[in-house]
């Protein structure tokens, strides 16, 4: 057996390469440990692993372990987060592989864990897991969203949100479920200020009383409690900048006075995106090359009011109501190359040029 050792910079990164048998004939297997900069193990961290029409994911374990088997032997694209550390590296796959990461995960980050007296980061529960936002630096300054790009076991891509391991997935806050979906639901966790959020619980095994959600993930914002016989509010901005521009602005103000509690929220967004896909397609004497490119825009205008009366300490009577107004819109362009050669393996030679399909979507 031998062992062949690469350090990547900037920051460590050990891969050790392990020729082995496979368990299938034909098919692979990855595995690793992901560690901190002291070589201390990192838990929970998202591990995801796509090629070709591969894609799946895990989570390392308290010893920071992972692993995938029955891969097809191709090219990957191994991707390890933990928090907002992450290492993105492509790897191919020919035999059984070993890789492992440190990852940058800061001090301050990892503070709830070691400091005496408050709950720790992250909790794991029998049919959960407990990330603790407010005890995360590196929640602050943002938004749901934001959180849930950095909560233990949830994918974020592309906005689109997926639990490790599940079908579907539905969020609730404070144990009820938002009837929202799609952009919708994207505008409504944006809305909510990341200071605003206490936990994140991720329900891997749903209590019973959840059965009839089939094999869906659960998500539970729980929210920040309002102090006793008090008000406040509050007004929060943000500004984006990836390819395009995006901003969002709001106001909330909430009201506790014995057993009553009233609040009140609203707010305005605008988010732009353009989403580039490239793709080939070869033939024995020709090769189809085509690229899209995908702008789109989201405006989001939401308000939501709701009152609650403690009937007893456990018992409480309430309403709420939530309401938004939404347009999205979706540009398309798309060209193809044509390129092909008298004979298989022969040089190739445009002979179609470009076709532009452009295609314009606007959705109310």
């Amino acid at each position: 057996m031998t062992h062949q050792h690469h350090l990547l910079r900037p920051l460590p990164l050990l891969i050790g390469l392990a020729p082995a048998s496979s368990a299938t004939p034909g098919q692979t297997s990855l595995k690793g440990r992901v560690t901190d900069n002291g070589n201390n193990p990192v838990g929970f961290a998202n591990v995801s692993l796509k090629g070709g029409e591969t894609a799946v994911n895990t989570v390392s374990d308290s010893l920071g372990r992972y692993s995938f088997s029955n891969l097809k032997p191709q090219n990957y694209t191994l991707v390890i987060s933990f928090l907002k550390s992450a290492r993105t590296m492509t790897i191919q796959l020919n035999h059984d592989t070993t890789i492992d990461a440190a990852l940058d995960v800061s001090e301050k980050s990892l503070a709830g864990v070691t400091v005496s007296g408050r709950k720790p980061l992250i909790e794991r529960k029998v049919d959960r897991l407990v990330f603790n936002v407010d005890n995360s630096v590196a929640a602050t300054g943002g938004d749901g969203l934001d959180v849930l790009k950095i909560t233990p076991g949830v994918k974020v891509t592309d906005d689109q949100l997926q639990i490790i391991g599940k079908s579907t997935l539905k969020v609730m806050v404070n144990g009820k479920f938002v009837q929202l979906s799609g952009d919708n639901l994207i505008a409504y966790l944006r809305s909510l200020p990341a200071s605003s959020i206490q936990s994140i619980e991720v329900i891997t095994t749903p209590p019973a009383k959840y059965e009839a959600e089939g094999n869906s993930g659960l998500v539970n914002i729980v929210l920040k409690t309002a102090r006793l016989d008090s008000w406040n509010a509050s007004v929060r901005g943000s500004l984006t900048q990836n390819s395009l521009l995006g901003y969002g602005a709001g106001g909330r103000i909430d009201y506790q006075k014995g057993r009553l509690s009233l609040f009140a929220d609203a707010g305005n967004a605008e988010y732009q995106k353009t989403n580039h896909y490239h793709n080939e397609i070869y033939y024995p004497v020709q090769t189809w090359s085509s690229d899209r490119a995908t702008p789109s825009s989201f405006k989001n205008t939401y308000a939501r009011v709701g009152i609650d009366y403690a009937l007893t300490h456990r018992w409480s009577v309430g309403g709420q109501y939530e309401g938004d107004f939404s347009r999205s819109s979706l540009n398309t362009s798309s060209t193809t190359t044509i390129l092909s050669s008298a004979q298989p393996g022969g040089q190739l030679y445009p002979v179609a040029g470009l076709y532009p399909v452009p295609e314009h979507r606007q959705l109310l």
